[in-house]
Formats: structure tokens, sequence, C-alpha cells
């Protein structure tokens, strides 16, 4: 389960049109992240699978408390996509914050969390993105896909205005869309920072 950031249609579907593009070199066979019905930002892990994860599960009640408390200490989170990246497991888009709400919101997650943070203890999340494909397969044209994110490292994707937080889980999926992991919103939060 993790507390997450929904891009608007418009942004996930560009978004996702980007990673049709990447997965073009990449070849088949790796989880399709950047589809627009799944496309997120990470604000913060709380824990692996678990098949009993459910809305009136404690924990869960827990830390949809914790995320609205921390939803309500800030205003929409805005956030400028600009840059593709590579890493060994992941191609992803750069989002860089206009302002500090971001990394206020994720502060205000841990603290409002306390014990529930155990998950990402010792994680810290300095930068944020977006993941549009997992790496699970061998990649087709390494070569290509290489030369492909460098020449999209200052690529304008838009800014995305983010006023809602989500408590997603995820369930691994395989079908007409590929390999995937498709989430499921247990709670949402509105930022409600506003003339305070």
């Amino acid at each position: 389960m993790s507390i997450v950031l929904r891009p608007d249609q418009a942004s996930a579907g560009r978004l996702e049109q980007v990673m049709d593009e990447a997965e073009t070199l990449a070849g088949p066979g790796h989880f399709r992240t950047g589809l627009a019905s799944s496309l997120h930002i990470t604000v913060r892990a709380l824990e692996g699978y678990r098949e009993a994860a459910t809305g009136d599960d404690a924990v869960v009640q827990r830390y949809a408390l914790a995320m609205s408390r921390a939803a309500r200490q800030v205003e929409a989170i805005e956030l400028d996509l600009v840059g593709m990246t590579l890493t060994p497991g992941t191609v992803m888009v750069c989002a860089h914050p206009v302002d500090d709400s971001a990394d206020t919101f994720m502060d205000a997650l841990k603290d409002q969390l306390g014990a529930d943070a155990w998950y990402e203890a010792v994680l810290s999340r300095d930068i944020w993105y977006a993941n549009l494909l997992h790496f699970a397969a061998d990649i087709a044209q390494p070569a290509g896909l290489i030369e492909w994110v460098e020449e999209r490292r200052q690529l304008s994707l838009g800014r995305i205005v983010l006023d809602t937080a989500e408590l997603w889980r995820f369930r691994y999926e395989e079908g007409a869309d590929g390999r995937l992991m498709r989430p499921t919103v247990l709670a949402r939060s509105r930022m409600e920072a506003r003339g305070l």
C-alpha cells in the first residue's frame, strides 16, 4: 500500500503516450506503470502486498486518518514535469516542485503516521517522479532506449496541480493492457490549507 498523488487525466494521457514510446524500445514484458489509469507519484510506501488489506482494516483506517491530517496542512501541490531519466529498474519522468508544498506534505505525512511510518523508516525520498515502465524482462534495444532518454532529459511535459492524496493498494494484473499493478483506491483526502 502507498499514499500517492494522481495527475489529472490530460497529464496522465500525455505521460501514457511517452510510456508507449519508451516501450517500443524496451520491448514487451515490462510493467506498464505509465498507463493513465495507474500513473501516480508515490509520496510514501506504507507496506508490502497484503491480501487482506481492505478499507475496514484497522491499520488502513489509521493510514487514511494520517493522510487526511497531513493533507489539511498544505494547499494543492504543483509539480513541473521536466525530463526523462533511466534507472536500472525503470523509465521515469522527473517532477520538480514549484514550491515547498510537496515536501511539507511528505514531512507532515511521516509525522502523522508515527509508528505506522515504519516501512520507509530508513528511506529518504529526495526526488519526485512518476514511473512509466518497470523493467521485468530483457530490454529489446538497450542502446536505443538510453539514447531516447538522453534526448529527452529536458523534455517539458507541463505542470500538474495535485489537490488530492489517495491511499492505494495494488494487485498484479496481466491482460489486454499488458503487465501492470492495478490500483484500488482505499481512501482519498483533499488538500485544505488555503486561508490558514
